[in-house]
């Protein structure tokens, strides 16, 4: 076992010798502000294990100039790999309703001088408007699902807004990457983006699914066949499944 993994799974026995409240620490898309104690999630981004399959997908996908659409952004990493990545061009959109959030991401994006980050402040959902986010015991659980069971917080008021129309009003006609964490609200995302997802453009998803919120894998693995996209992990879907990558 890499010893990283083992030091993360550790994470509850070494919090109290972790350094307390948010510092910039280095990452793969440079730094990033980053409360060590809060999840051992947080410690395994800086340990450069986090998310490993999703950071090789958007090594191989992005280029110089691609449009990279971060949809439920947290704390910013994949935004910030998006634009180290592309050499700080083309567009990237990160959209993160929760503003504590939101605001260690506009910080870690000014830390790196960044300029073609732009962060949205808003849930994407089936219509605009506004919603209620569950916030969860993470930072990365918030939701605009309620789910019995899953522990939250409290709640917050947040706008909500198409996909759709959030690129329109940008500007942006063509996505080549999204990733999507969205905590249970994956319907609700596709719901507001036909436009984007129907078209004929060379696009790569990568879907966090959430069976244990009432998302059925399925279901949405077959949204993306019927707009032209191919599965390509899992080889195949199970009422389990956690995570789909698609192309097409």
């Amino acid at each position: 076992m890499d010893i990283r993994v083992g030091i993360v799974r550790r994470h509850a026995a070494l919090r109290r010798f972790l350094p307390r409240g948010y510092h910039a620490y280095p990452a793969p898309g440079g730094r990033m502000y980053l409360d060590l104690r809060e999840s051992p999630m947080m410690l395994a981004r800086v340990l450069r294990i986090y998310e490993a399959p999703k950071v090789a997908a958007l090594r191989a996908c992005l280029r110089p100039g691609s449009v990279f659409v971060d949809v439920g952004a947290n704390k910013g990493d994949f935004s910030l790999l998006a634009a180290r990545l592309m050499g700080d061009s083309g567009k990237v959109i990160a959209v993160e309703p929760e503003a504590t959030n939101a605001d260690w991401i506009e910080r870690s994006v000014a830390r790196n001088a960044y300029r073609c980050i732009e962060v949205v402040r808003v849930a994407l959902a089936d219509r605009a408007g506004d919603a209620t986010l569950h916030l969860g015991e993470k930072s990365g659980w918030h939701s605009l699902v309620a789910t019995d069971g899953v522990a939250t917080t409290g709640a917050v008021t947040v706008p909500t807004e198409t996909l759709d129309a959030m690129l329109a009003a940008r500007g942006v006609t063509r996505v080549d990457v999204i990733k999507i964490d969205v905590e249970g609200a994956e319907a609700r995302v596709f719901d507001g983006g036909h436009a984007t997802f129907s078209g004929t453009h060379p696009m790569t998803v990568l879907l966090d699914v959430h069976p244990g919120r009432g998302v059925d894998p399925l279901a949405i693995a077959q949204r993306l066949r019927d707009w032209g996209f191919t599965v390509r992990e899992p080889a195949v879907v199970t009422p389990t499944t956690k995570s789909i990558l698609a192309v097409r």
